[in-house]
């Protein structure tokens, strides 16, 4: 059986999820809130799994840095063959800004 590798999240991306559930919270949806935040979550914990399951993110062209869905949001990660770090979590209709991402 394949080890499992450790998953982190930066903290942008626990920024991103803080303020997700507000503005769902804000909408007068606290158990939705809190339910998105744990199935997204979810989500995310299959990448200790199966680090490479998500799509190489197309706007840098970097097999490390991938990205995966869940409902609207894009959760875009890095994968160093023993981390993966949750870089941001944002609304798949907007670009991920890279260089924020990578202190450039």
């Amino acid at each position: 059986m394949k080890k499992k590798v450790r998953l982190r999240w930066s903290p942008l991306a626990n920024e991103d999820l803080r303020r997700l559930r507000n503005w769902i919270m804000a909408a007068g949806a606290p158990r939705t809130a809190r339910s998105f935040v744990s199935r997204l979550r979810k989500r995310v914990a299959q990448l200790r799994d199966f680090p490479e399951l998500g799509a190489i993110v197309e706007d840098y062209n970097d097999p490390a840095f991938r990205e995966i869905d869940f409902q609207d949001q894009r959760i875009v990660y890095r994968f160093d063959g023993a981390l993966v770090m949750i870089l941001t979590v944002f609304h798949g209709s907007h670009t991920p800004n890279l260089s924020r991402l990578l202190g450039d």
